[in-house]
């Protein structure tokens, strides 16, 4: 029996160097198993997957101008989400054929999964936050 609280979370904040894309999928996985997701399901394999996405954008997309990257990995009530921050103030296109191959991923494993994706700017200062969502429990 798995028991959880209505929100769960897990905070780092790692340097935008690409070590951090493996270090950032191994802390996720363990935060997932501990939020009670089951290793090697689809939703877990699609939350690893798109956070490895994410954080190896933020790294070859931001590291010039944001030094560190934001990962924080949420359950609230039926939501899985992980929101990747960095504090570059260019935003990744999300259409057509300029989105890029990692974005475009992540888009069909949310569209899979009936997920969602969506870019918002930080609250104070430059850059954004890349949330994925899906439905979970």
């Amino acid at each position: 029996m798995v028991v959880r609280t209505s929100h769960q979370w897990h905070d780092q904040t790692v340097p935008a160097v690409p070590e951090s894309v493996r270090l950032v999928r191994y802390t996720t996985a363990l935060a997932l198993t501990a939020f009670g997701v089951i290793p090697g399901s689809p939703i877990a394999d699609a939350m690893l997957l798109s956070v490895s996405e994410l954080v190896s954008n933020a790294v070859r997309h931001a590291a010039d101008r944001s030094p560190a990257i934001g990962v924080k990995l949420t359950v609230t009530g039926s939501c899985l989400t992980v929101a990747v921050a960095d504090t570059h103030p260019s935003f990744p296109s999300l259409t057509g054929e300029t989105m890029g191959s990692g974005l475009q991923t992540i888009f069909e494993l949310a569209s899979r999964h009936s997920g969602m994706v969506t870019v918002e700017p930080v609250p104070i200062g430059n850059g954004k936050t890349i949330f994925v969502s899906f439905p979970y429990g």
